[in-house]
């Protein structure tokens, strides 16, 4: 009896706690080859296809990403901003989001910042609603509000292994804040971008010297 009990009040507990944000996280995975015109990046949650971002453009001054969800539906387009410092360094890309019906916000490299890289989100209206920072020393953005910079939204971790890569978004509050197409398109860009925004290892320099003992 005390058994079960135990066992209810565990399956009540990690039921509260796997409901504790009303978003849920996912994924990104690039899988391609260097130098390809186009790149696909798989969304999944739980091995579950959820659709995917696709990337056209090398060395053109705009690439298009679009989403599509899991039957193959498009979503929304995300366009880089020509002529912007986007050309030359990936941290001050701009990306303009459209759907069917018109402007659906829009993504801004920050140029004053102290983190490594920092990107704006804008939504429809033109209002900045978040902030996503690139930790100091790893490959991970921090989501962050506006309204209350001490509320982090989500966390972006990412890892690569070759010409494969990894991106994870979990959800740290109960609302995301942004529109989920805009983070999807986000984690697209990040991931075709990676090697980017990841630190150089540090390198240590050993210096060896010879005392000769005169006599």
């Amino acid at each position: 009896m005390k058994n079960r009990f135990l066992v209810v009040c565990l399956a009540v507990w990690m039921g509260a706690f796997s409901g504790l944000f009303a978003e849920e996280g996912w994924r990104v995975v690039k899988n391609s080859t260097p130098l390809s015109y186009t790149a696909e990046f798989l969304l999944q949650r739980e091995g579950e296809s959820l659709g995917k971002v696709v990337r056209s453009g090398l060395f053109t001054p705009r690439y298009h990403y679009d989403l599509l969800d899991a039957e193959g539906n498009h979503l929304a387009r995300g366009v880089t901003r020509a002529f912007s410092l986007g050309m030359l360094a990936a941290w001050g890309t701009e990306i303009d989001l459209y759907d069917a019906n018109g402007q659906i916000g829009w993504i801004s490299g920050t140029i004053w910042t102290t983190s490594r890289a920092k990107f704006a989100f804008y939504d429809a209206m033109g209002e900045l609603i978040a902030h996503a920072n690139l930790h100091d020393d790893s490959c991970d953005f921090l989501l962050v509000s506006e309204q209350n910079k001490a509320n982090i939204l989500a966390e972006f971790s990412g890892k690569t292994h070759g010409d494969t890569c990894i991106w994870e978004m979990k959800p740290m509050s109960d609302s995301l804040e942004v529109d989920p197409r805009l983070l999807q398109v986000f984690g697209g860009f990040v991931a075709d971008f990676q090697k980017s925004f990841v630190r150089p290892p540090r390198t240590f320099h050993h210096y060896h010297y010879q005392y000769n003992n005169r006599r």
